[in-house]
């Protein structure tokens, strides 16, 4: 019956956006969400049964869009909840009236009012458009990226044996890390189920992802096209500059990834292929690098990790020349989480919000059901069961008692808490169990960071953040950019334009025949951009960053 119930939801959902409940003798009320990311399964497996157990309450996903998110607008026809924040702004949302006033339900809020007074009171500042009342909770708030041992996928990890394979040389510049690669192909030309190697290889989302180029600039201690703004920020001088001006960071970054093609080491599917077709790739070790945002748990299991012949795993190289950035902390979050005025079941939604900020609801949402590969001791502490350690910690992934296969970094969440936020129950006891500082730990007595320690045996290094961290190289974003306002609407339409034209050529410059191609495809992107305005949106990004600044200094005073 139940599972009847869930496949005529889905029917429904395909043919509106409107809200509908569970037939009655289910006794659960269906929600439901617009959401962050393309996933509609965020919810299934155990979290939707710990809110249907707990508040009776079901999830189903309306999947990011921003062409539906204006017609839902549009039509008044909002999901029960969601985030609803278009070009990050509430203001069409506002204008008509379409959010609830999350004041008017104070009293069943008190996770929120009580926990995040701060973050109460900017959202009010930042997204209210001048009205009395609290209508967007962020969500995300604290410390996403912080890892307590490795900084992860935000340098350049190498597939280390294939990398010791070839001597380890050093690599001191992003030619020689390309004429590397190409030796580490040569070296191991395929991989786990006979796949051909590839030295890079990115997702493109046929043509969609704008962020090629910042891959790269993510490990130079750059941000790219701050808040659409499209100005990059340095983060080790300060320096606040266009993205498209001549020998620009960008320019060099995109000239990096088309030096990669050129010596033949890229893969030539980075147009097309999803962020899961990468990761399929990277979890048979296909891929000799990685960077910024290519999750390597899948392939950095113990079998790898810890094999007695041949040890392996995604592990960074410890540059000086690097700089590899992490997310900022999010003292007032990030996205953002409302409820639809015209909801059928404002209560529910309501209280699953409520929910949702709750820290322990949010250990279950990043971690599993308690009990399973996580628990709470006598003395009211985390730890880590047995099947953590000897089933995930093994395989990077675990079967739950529901049949659930739990595999971090295979859903997404709108989680109130960042996951590196400490919990408060134990030392080192972070949201997402995999960064636990014991964890961490655990890994670095694998027997292919015995490999990684003879690289670097000069230093005395147990890890790679020992090396970033000891240059005070490993920096984070700056966090002022949380108050620049909502991009006007006219310049909205030059941005938007403009985001075109740089998706088309960027990946025309990664895949071209010769330099001189590639320089003519930098001016025509240049030419093409000066003429839809470029330049207002520009002046947009240096005003807001100024005004930015000085808003958070005083907000934080």
């Amino acid at each position: 019956m139940k599972r009847l119930a869930c496949m005529l939801i889905a029917l429904v959902l395909l043919l509106s956006f409107g809200s509908f409940s569970l037939a009655e003798d289910e006794g659960i009320t269906n929600i439901t969400m617009y959401y962050f990311y393309p996933n509609t399964q965020t919810f299934d497996g155990w979290l939707n049964a710990y809110f249907e157990k707990t508040i009776g309450v079901h999830i189903d996903v309306v999947v990011q869009d921003n062409d539906r998110l204006q017609t839902m607008i549009a039509g008044d026809n909002l999901t029960d909840m969601g985030n609803f924040k278009l070009n990050n702004t509430i203001e069409n949302c506002m204008l008509g009236n379409l959010l609830v006033n999350l004041d008017d339900y104070k009293d069943e809020l008190p996770n929120i009012y009580e926990r995040y007074p701060n973050v109460v009171e900017y959202s009010r500042k930042m997204f209210s458009c001048g009205q009395d009342g609290l209508y967007v909770m962020p969500t995300q708030i604290g410390i996403y990226n912080n890892y307590p041992i490795d900084t992860d996928t935000q340098s350049i990890k190498l597939r280390w044996d294939a990398y010791m394979a070839v001597g380890a040389p050093e690599i001191d510049s992003w030619d020689t890390l390309i004429d590397v690669l190409g030796q580490m192909m040569e070296e191991c030309p395929t991989a786990e189920e006979g796949i051909k190697t590839w030295g890079m290889a990115f997702h493109g989302n046929n043509g969609q992802d704008t962020g090629l180029a910042n891959i790269v600039l993510s490990v130079e201690g750059i941000m790219a096209n701050v808040k659409n703004s499209l100005l990059y920020y340095d983060l080790k001088t300060g320096e606040l500059g266009e993205m498209f001006a001549d020998d620009s960071p960008w320019y060099e970054a995109m000239k990096v990834i088309f030096k990669a093609n050129q010596a033949g080491v890229l893969d030539p599917d980075t147009l097309t292929q999803t962020y899961d077709q990468l990761r399929a790739k990277n979890r048979l070790g296909g891929t000799l690098s990685v960077l910024t945002g290519q999750y390597t748990g899948p392939y950095n299991t113990a079998a790898h990790l810890d094999n007695e012949e041949n040890p392996s795993g995604y592990l960074e190289i410890a540059e000086d020349w690097l700089y590899p950035v992490g997310a900022a902390p999010q003292t007032y979050g990030s996205y953002g989480l409302s409820i639809s005025a015209k909801s059928e079941h404002i209560d529910k939604c309501v209280e699953l919000l409520n929910l949702l900020y709750d820290p322990y609801v949010n250990l279950i949402m990043y971690n599993g059901p308690q009990g399973e590969l996580w628990d709470i001791d006598e003395n009211g502490e985390l730890y880590a069961t047995d099947k953590f350690w000897n089933e995930y910690m093994v395989n990077n992934e675990a079967v739950l008692s529901d049949g659930t296969v739990f595999s971090t970094g295979s859903w997404w969440g709108p989680y109130a808490i960042a996951e590196c936020t400490e919990t408060g129950m134990g030392a080192g006891k972070v949201y997402r169990e995999t960064s636990w500082l014991e964890v961490r730990q655990k890994e670095t007595e694998y027997k292919v960071y015995d490999l990684w320690r003879s690289v670097y045996a000069d230093e005395g290094w147990v890890c790679p953040s020992d090396a970033y961290h000891t240059w005070g190289n490993h920096l984070y974003q700056v966090t002022w950019t949380n108050f620049f306002e909502a991009m006007d609407e006219d310049t909205t339409v030059i941005f938007n334009a403009c985001k075109q034209v740089w998706l088309e050529d960027m990946y025309k410059m990664a895949f071209a025949a010769d330099e001189a191609e590639f320089d003519a495809l930098f001016k025509d992107l240049q030419t093409r951009l000066a003429e839809l305005g470029v330049e207002k949106v520009y002046a947009w990004g240096y005003e807001q960053a100024e005004a930015a600044q000085e808003l958070e200094a005083s907000f934080g005073s």
